[in-house]
């Protein structure tokens, strides 16, 4: 079962291993360093166009994020 937990996880790891500076992600993004802090750290997820745009910023397959792939 996919569970909110899981993706948070998931997308944590993600930011914490792309090596990007969180200000710069936010830059990027339009979104406060806080916020960037707070998804690494599996707190809250982005709301789905910030969510998309994190995607493509680091290179990340959406699917794999959001436990659908097998």
């Amino acid at each position: 079962m996919i569970t909110k937990a899981h993706i948070k996880q998931n997308l944590a790891k993600a930011i914490k291993s792309s090596g990007i500076a969180y200000t710069q992600i936010a830059k990027e993004l339009g979104i406060s360093v806080q916020t960037v802090s707070r998804y690494a750290n599996g707190e809250t997820l982005p709301r789905t166009i910030v969510f998309g745009k994190l995607c493509v910023m680091l290179n990340l397959d959406a699917n794999e994020i959001l436990c659908l792939t097998k």
